[in-house]
Formats: C-alpha cells, sequence, structure tokens
C-alpha cells in the first residue's frame, strides 16, 4: 500500500477551533462512495496511459481529499505514485501521478511518457475520461455523523450538547450532500447547538470567525442565504460587492432550493427600499440574477439602469467597479431594459479597449453602446484601441475621398490587411490614392496587385492605372494576380485599347506568359477569351 500515514491528518486544517471541538482524522471520517474501486479499475485499463482521469465535482465535494486517500491507498508495487503539484520532474518509475487541479504539464507528461493522469476539476476537461464525485447519500451523511458524533462525545458532554442528529442535517440537504460543507454544520451546531435550536444561518458572532477563514466564500454564501431566508439581509449585503466566488456558490444553492421563485420575490421586495444605497442595490441586482438567470432588469424593479449603473461607479472603488463589469453580464437586446446574466467574473485591464466596450455595453448609453458593437466584431488577435480607430476611420466614417485616401496612407503599414479590405470595398478610390499606396507595404501583396488590375478596362482612368501597375517594381504574383491580369488586359483589348510604346507589360507579353492549364480550372471564360484575342492579333501564327 502507499504511505497510510498520510491518513492520520486530519480531514481539514482549520487552524483555530473551539476548545474541545475534534475534526475527525482522514482514515475515521472520509466516506468513500465507491470512487476507489472505480478509480483502480482506471489505473489497470490500457486507457489510463492515453487519457488522463478528471475527478469532477463541485465546491465542497471531497475531490482535494479524494487525492490524498489515492495517495496513500494505492498500492505501491503496482502504482508508484507521486504528487503533481509543484513538481518539476517525475522521477523514473512513477506510473501515477496525482494532482489536486488540473496541471497542464502532466498532460504533456502522460503524452510524452505514459503515465497515468488523475487530476480534480469542477468541470470536465477535453479529451478525458471523467468520474464526478456524487453527493452524500442519507447514508453517506448518516456515517460521517456517526465518526464526528463519536469523536466529540466528551466535548458534547462537558458543555452540555446534543449531538447532531441525521434529521437536522438532512433539513439543510443542500450543505449536508457535500463533506465540506457538512462539516460546516456541524462546526456550527458545535456552538450551542445553534443549528439544533433552529437559528438561523445568518450573521454569525465573532465566536465564528475560525469558518471564515477555513471556508472563505461558503462561509459568506450560507450567511447570505440565511439571511434572504429570514428575510434580515442588509447587514450582509451593504458592505462589500459579491465576490465571484461567493456568486458562484450561491449559485449552487439556488440550483438545489425549491423555493427560487419565491426568494426572488423577496429580493425584488428588499430592492425597491433599497436603491439608496450603491453596495446594497448592487448586491441585491446580483442576488436575483443568481435566482433568475437572465432576468429583465425590469423584472427586478429597475425603471433607469444607465442611471443605476452611474450611481454605482460613483460609490464603488475602481477594483470593485472593474470586478462588478466583468461579473454582471449586460444584453441590450431590449432597447429599454436590459437582460442581465452573471458573467465569468473576470477584472478586465484598466485603461484597455476591452474594459472601454465592457463598461459601455455595461452602463448602456447610447455612444457607447454604439462603440461596443462595432468593437465586440473585432478579431480577437486585433482587440486594441489602435486597430478599434483604424476601423472606424477606414470602414465608419462618412468623410470625403480626399480624407479617406489619407486614412488609408495612414494606415497601410501598420493594417496592410484592414486597408485591403476597405479598398476592395471603395470604388471612389482615385489613381494617385492607389499610386502613394503602391509605395508602402501593400506594393509587397499579391492582394494590392489584384485589386489594381480589377480596375484596370472598367471605363475609367486606365492610362494612370497602368502607369501605377508599371511602377510596382517586382510584386509577388499568384495564381490570381494572374488571372487578375490577363483579364485585366483582355478587357482592354476588347474595348478597343491599345497599348502606348514603352509600357513594361501589354497584352502580348501577359498572353505568353500565361498559365493555361491553371487559367482553365478556375476561368475557363478566360481560355475562350484569350485564344479569340489571340487570333485577331496574330500572337500564334
Amino acid at each position: 500500500m502507499g504511505n497510510l500515514r498520510e491518513l492520520d491528518r486530519r480531514i481539514i486544517d482549520l487552524g483555530e477551533v473551539p476548545d474541545g471541538v475534534e475534526i475527525p482524522l482522514i482514515a475515521q471520517a472520509y466516506v468513500d462512495p465507491a470512487l476507489y474501486g472505480r478509480v483502480l479499475a482506471h489505473l489497470r485499463s490500457p486507457v489510463a496511459a492515453l487519457r488522463p482521469l478528471v475527478l469532477v465535482g463541485g465546491p465542497g465535494s471531497g475531490k482535494s481529499v479524494l487525492v490524498e486517500v489515492l495517495a496513500a491507498r494505492l498500492p505501491a508495487s503496482g502504482f508508484p505514485v507521486v504528487r503533481g503539484e509543484g513538481l518539476a520532474v517525475v522521477p523514473e518509475g512513477v506510473s501515477v501521478v496525482l494532482a489536486d487541479g488540473v496541471r497542464p504539464e502532466l498532460l504533456e507528461l502522460q503524452r510524452a511518457r505514459g503515465v497515468a493522469v488523475v487530476m480534480t476539476s469542477r468541470e470536465g476537461v477535453e479529451g478525458a475520461e471523467v468520474l464526478r464525485l456524487p453527493a452524500f447519500s442519507d447514508d453517506d451523511v448518516a456515517g460521517w455523523l456517526e465518526v464526528w458524533n463519536s469523536a466529540n462525545a466528551g466535548y458534547f458532554a462537558d458543555h452540555g450538547l446534543l449531538p447532531l442528529p441525521l434529521s437536522v442535517a438532512l433539513e439543510h440537504r443542500s450543505f449536508a450532500e457535500q463533506p465540506l460543507l457538512l462539516l460546516m454544520l456541524a462546526l456550527y451546531d458545535s456552538v450551542g447547538n445553534a443549528l439544533q435550536r433552529g437559528l438561523p444561518l445568518g450573521p454569525l458572532s465573532g465566536e465564528y470567525e475560525f469558518l471564515a477563514a477555513a471556508f472563505g466564500d461558503h462561509v459568506a454564501a450560507l450567511r447570505i442565504w440565511g439571511g434572504l431566508r429570514s428575510g434580515d439581509v442588509q447587514g450582509m449585503l451593504a458592505l462589500t460587492p459579491m465576490s465571484p466566488g461567493v456568486i458562484s456558490v450561491l449559485g449552487e444553492m439556488a440550483d438545489a432550493s425549491d423555493d427560487r421563485a419565491g426568494l426572488a420575490r423577496v429580493v425584488r421586495r428588499l430592492f425597491a427600499f433599497g436603491q439608496h444605497s450603491a453596495v446594497y442595490s448592487l448586491n441585491l441586482v446580483l442576488l436575483h440574477v443568481v435566482l433568475v438567470p437572465l432576468c429583465s432588469a425590469r423584472d427586478i424593479g429597475v425603471e433607469d439602469w444607465p442611471r443605476l449603473a452611474a450611481f454605482w461607479r460613483s460609490q464603488l472603488s475602481d477594483a470593485d467597479w472593474r470586478a462588478v463589469v466583468g461579473l454582471l453580464f449586460v444584453s441590450w437586446d431590449e432597447p429599454s431594459s436590459p437582460v442581465l446574466g452573471i458573467g465569468a467574473g473576470t477584472t478586465v485591464d484598466a485603461g484597455g479597449l476591452r474594459e472601454a466596450v465592457v463598461e459601455a455595453r455595461f452602463v448602456g448609453d447610447a455612444a457607447g453602446k454604439a462603440l461596443s458593437y462595432m468593437a465586440e466584431a473585432l478579431p480577437a488577435a486585433r482587440y486594441d484601441v489602435h486597430y478599434a480607430r483604424a476601423v472606424m476611420e477606414l470602414a465608419a466614417s462618412p468623410v470625403e475621398p480626399w480624407e479617406r485616401a489619407a486614412h488609408y496612407l495612414w494606415w497601410a503599414d501598420r493594417f496592410p490587411d484592414l486597408v485591403l479590405e476597405c479598398l476592395r470595398r471603395d470604388v471612389t478610390v482615385g489613381a494617385e490614392t492607389l499610386r502613394e499606396l503602391a509605395k508602402t507595404s501593400l506594393a509587397e501583396s499579391s492582394a494590392f496587385v489584384v485589386q489594381l488590375c480589377d480596375r484596370i478596362g472598367r471605363g475609367g482612368r486606365d492610362e494612370e492605372l497602368l502607369d501605377v501597375f508599371d511602377g510596382l517594381g517586382a510584386p509577388r504574383i499568384d495564381q490570381w494576380c494572374e488571372i487578375a491580369m490577363v483579364d485585366a488586359w483582355l478587357r482592354l483589348h476588347e474595348q478597343g485599347y491599345r497599348h502606348t510604346p514603352g509600357r513594361r507589360t501589354d497584352l502580348v507579353r501577359v498572353l505568353r506568359s500565361a498559365d493555361f492549364e491553371m487559367i482553365s480550372q478556375v476561368r475557363p471564360d478566360l481560355v475562350y477569351r484569350c485564344g479569340t484575342v489571340a487570333h485577331e492579333i496574330g500572337l500564334f501564327g
């Protein structure tokens, strides 16, 4: 077997706990819902060397403890194990690498050496085998409580407390089904039998501060959820905006609740009297969106979203404001009232185009929304303020042709692909502008040659366009350039144009150098026209 001494530790290191409370050891309290055997079956299969196994579960589901159990219990003779966190080199002879969290470097290691990789995640990983950690059954909860109550029998007797019964724990099933949250319920009840006496899981006194350090987002979410059920939530929501972690835990609680609609009504009632406080009203909006995903702002009671958003902006710190803008997604499909949803919870960099676009969409001012619609069409690799300015100047601004020509010249060397795309759609571009563009890096592009040829023989100023073509030097010619040149010089001839002496390129040179086999596969009509014109000028006798 592996190192079983690893199981002789507390199931979680809480630091300070109430005097006398015993946190059970992993070996005592770990409840195995048949997962160990399934992991072992995977490791014994040929698939283990090809695809990682990902243990999937939500916060508090026991993923981390399961990794420790596997590290301790897997037989060393058949499965030499090493933990992958912070590991630079995996020793030779190791056949299984365990990691709490997804480690991309371990996926590379598996591909290179064929070792089995087991990782934890809240979501699946593409190409991996997935094993989902099930919620505790009633029997699992009963077994865990038996260990807890036995370990703390002396503490209960010394303080005149009752053990935590299964029936009371199951009244809070959404917590009892997750090992970490079940421990939190047990700890909460360990002071004065608070859970058994029906005290709300709301504001906690200083005696429970150790819970906040141990569980963080879970405790904050539990307080908020309990306060929402009791109608006394203002003290918890008026101090600071809820974090993405708290929102995530509240979302799990909402998914497990059978009274989402009723709780949403409570939030709307509170919001009607709470709009005077920026943080409180913001948190109520977030809480409503958790309970009713993709709801209209008007559904919550917000009649003027831009005004409310501006109020939040004026009262929050820059960091809090950026976090909120990244967390709350605002969609303006309905012009008078946006649809709200919980976003990724990422804070965008200050001062960048992405922040400006996201904030403009969030606040909902008319000019800002126009900016966001334009910027959202930008390619991901070009999401910067200079490219956005180029797009606006080249494609979106209603300016005179001479001014647009100046824009083409300004951006030609920096964003040649964008300039070429705009040129392709711009029929107003004159020969002089094309001559100046031919002095930039655009002249090295075959696409520029194609566009120039497409303008020749269209009834315009062909002599000037031919001057531009002759001045190109040695552009890169591909099959599309060749086809465009043949087509252009055929058009000139068919319209009666005859080349003046001294032209670098004329119809005879174009026809003699043409690859007719290639052209016939793409533009067979050109081959027929070439034959007719060649016969007319006696090119082939």
